[in-house]
């Protein structure tokens, strides 16, 4: 226990030492810049059918089940059934799903 304790404090104090260094460093200027997405469209190939993919499986995806868990919470009726996975009821990370789906419906 005695070195797993001592392991952890230098390893503490090493991550710390690294972080004091890297702020004394010299600071690169940016040389790119960030672009909105509505400035990029995609040409036939797979690049584009990938992103038609995509686009059809958060259009397949229910959703009843989707919000299943959020109904439940907010004790309206929720049909369907819930997802599975990390979605399952009593899962940790139920929910989580949700989040990463509405991004990736406003970055389509």
């Amino acid at each position: 226990m005695r070195i797993l304790l001592l392991t952890l404090i230098v390893l503490a104090i090493s991550i710390a030492a690294s972080h004091g260094d890297a702020a004394k460093k010299d600071v690169v200027p940016m040389k790119l810049q960030a672009f909105d997405l509505d400035r990029v469209r995609l040409l036939d190939g797979p690049c584009k059918d990938a992103q038609e993919a995509n686009r059809r499986y958060l259009h397949d995806l229910d959703a009843d089940r989707l919000l299943y868990l959020y109904r439940k919470n907010a004790g309206l009726a929720a049909p369907g059934k819930p997802l599975g996975g990390w979605e399952a009821p009593g899962d940790p990370l139920s929910g989580h799903f949700l989040g990463h789906y509405l991004s990736a419906c406003a970055l389509m």
